[in-house]
């Protein structure tokens, strides 16, 4: 087996099977959000490996398109991931722009450091971690 083979395994995600929505504490996130912040990846010894979202409230007039997936006509959510590298510098990873009334994202490389959101103004939205039990 090769040596780089469990470094890999540190960094990749587990399947959606395997992971849950983080809805009871240690890593229970303080809903609802609005505005822009900054939230970190791990908590209560959890590992965070993706965002669940859902709009708590939309601001009047922000239409819905009608299939049976809830878009909105306007993205309202943004959102990068933050990586600290063995030297102690922080790289962006992955930014998503969304419309989606509710939808998760996995990440592409496990264990981010924190994550930076941006709500326009008149969104809140619910957010819960993916994390594996």
């Amino acid at each position: 087996m090769p040596i780089t083979a469990g470094v890999i395994d540190l960094f990749s995600v587990p399947p959606p099977d395997l992971l849950v929505r983080s809805t009871t504490s240690p890593v229970v996130l303080a809903n609802p959000f609005s505005g822009a912040g900054s939230l970190a990846c791990q908590g209560g010894g959890h590992n965070a490996y993706g965002l669940h979202w859902s709009v708590v409230s939309a601001p009047a007039g922000a239409g819905l398109s009608t299939r049976s997936l809830v878009v909105y006509q306007e993205s309202f959510l943004s959102f990068s991931l933050h990586y600290t590298l063995a030297d102690a510098s922080v790289s962006v990873g992955d930014t998503l722009i969304t419309g989606s009334a509710e939808g998760f994202y996995l990440f592409a490389i496990a264990h981010p450091t924190s994550l930076n959101f941006h709500i326009l103004p008149g969104w809140t939205v619910h957010f819960d971690w993916m994390v594996q039990p």
